[in-house]
């Protein structure tokens, strides 16, 4: 008979590593041999972990009789080392038609409910689930498949954080992840237990069968040790990735301010960083306005990463509609609620004569030689609204240019000392942050004459009853 001890030695190892001493855990049980494997070795070692556990097993509705069998299985070995196991059933087969998905993806959609629900009647710390070092180096391999990048090479954490919707995080603990499935079948037949055998198991129908029955073999004739080697190349990447997320952290901090729905991204800050963290700053950012990263491809990030260097004003979709706009200095993700801006975009810098007539993409404007009014209009923000000018003899103007604002402008708003930056100015105004590339300047040789529908500069405010210059701007569709 195999010794049992180094086996259980290495899961006693990986609680500790995975700070999880002391703590309550639920242990996915199949019924097959990893996860029988590590619910022995667990309960056998409570012991020296401090550690108490429960079962949770869920029939997928796939296997008919096998099913029963397993779950009966997992009842009489749960109550032969006296575990309370939680016990669920999923149609997975109506689920992935309903949904329009694959068995595969219905499967682990139903799985992953299932675990937040028996974590939750639990009461417990964290999920053990009974992935192996074979299926560590299988995932690997998948990722390399489908393009992934380095965080793909990292393949699973012992401990990680699994997002499921709008749900709370779900804590993933895998004890077997530097284990063999040879160990675990010695494991088993050590400690005399025969556990189920899953005939799916058999079928290359799944992508990880595929890779698990065809390709691993192909690539053990280069090197009989490929499931040791891919492990190597996890474990080496994921330090790397440590290192990585120390410095994005920093940059993070720097240059990202994140707010409810909208996430903003400083461009100076971000041009200069390093593109491996400029890329994952931009990753991150969409992660949390969508609460998760499926879907996210190279391709995505890429594409917010061009339009962070073009005009600012435009904009790409995500999926699950989230937005990404470029601003003057400042990149902004968000959700597309958040992005439906009440402004026409000013792609340029117009003249209008005084006086005189101007139409241009979403507003006309006028301009007239009048005398000041007694009482000035409210502001009218988005739809724009009149304002009076006035200028001093030496600065008469014969026209008046209507942009966008600009880095490094400054203003003196009306009823205040002195000029502020452009900037601290519409942020004190609590104008929305998506709207201040569109909202208009009128600008005169003496500087910025009215943010449009906002204030009027102090210096260029009329006397009532006396000549000015009346401006007015009118929201059109043309």
């Amino acid at each position: 008979m195999a010794d049992t001890t180094n086996f259980e030695k290495s899961v006693i190892k990986a609680v500790h590593k995975a700070g999880l001493s002391e703590s309550h855990i639920t242990v996915a049980i199949s019924g097959g041999p990893d996860s029988t494997a590590m619910l022995l070795a667990l309960s056998r070692s409570k012991s020296e972990t401090g550690i108490s556990i429960n079962g949770a097993h869920l029939d997928h509705g796939i296997r008919g009789e096998e099913s029963k069998s397993d779950a009966e299985y997992v009842k009489n070995l749960c109550k032969s080392i006296d575990v309370d196991c939680f016990f669920g059933a999923v149609d997975v087969p109506s689920l992935s038609q309903a949904l329009g998905i694959s068995l595969e993806d219905a499967a682990r959609r139903a799985r992953n409910r299932f675990l937040l629900e028996a974590c939750a009647t639990q009461n417990s710390d964290a999920v053990a689930l009974g992935h192996t070092a074979n299926d560590q180096s299988e995932t690997v391999l998948m990722h390399l498949i489908r393009g992934s990048g380095l965080d793909g090479l990292i393949g699973m954490k012992l401990l990680s954080t699994r997002v499921i919707e709008k749900d709370p995080p779900l804590r993933v603990f895998r004890p077997l992840l530097e284990i063999t499935r040879t160990e675990i079948e010695e494991y088993c037949s050590a400690v005399g237990e025969t556990p189920q055998i899953d005939s799916t198991n058999f079928s290359d129908d799944h992508t990880r069968n595929s890779v698990r029955h065809n390709l691993l073999p192909a690539l053990e004739n280069f090197n009989p040790r490929i499931t040791e080697a891919l492990n190597r190349l996890a474990l080496s990447a994921g330090r790397d990735i440590e290192f990585i997320e120390e410095a994005l952290y920093g940059a993070w901090t720097a240059a990202v301010d994140v707010e409810e729905g909208i996430i903003t991204i400083d461009l100076g800050k971000l041009t200069n960083l390093p593109e491996s963290l400029s890329y994952r700053i931009v990753r991150k950012a969409i992660g949390i306005i969508k609460g998760n990263l499926n879907g996210i491809t190279l391709d995505h990030i890429e594409g917010v990463i061009n339009l962070s260097k073009g005009p600012s004003g435009n904009s790409v979709d995500l999926p699950e509609g989230v937005t990404a706009t470029k601003g003057y200095d400042e990149l902004l993700i968000s959700e597309t609620e958040y992005n439906t801006i009440p402004l026409p975009l000013l792609d340029n810098e117009y003249k209008i004569s005084i006086p005189g007539a101007l139409s241009i993409p979403g507003w006309k404007i006028t301009t007239t030689r009048t005398k000041a009014p007694l009482k000035y209009p409210q502001k009218e923000e988005t739809n724009g609204g009149r304002a009076w000018l006035h200028f001093k003899e030496k600065h008469s103007e014969d026209f008046l240019v209507i942009r966008g604002r600009k880095p490094g402008d400054r203003f003196h708003p009306k009823g205040l000392p002195g000029e502020k930056k452009l900037q601290d100015f519409m942020v004190d105004a609590h104008i929305p942050r998506m709207w201040r590339d569109r909202i208009p300047i009128v600008e005169s040789t003496s500087g910025i004459a009215w943010v449009v529908g906002w204030r009027t500069a102090e210096w260029a405010s009329p006397i009532a009853g006396q000549a000015s210059i009346e401006i007015r701007f009118t929201r059109s569709h043309d």
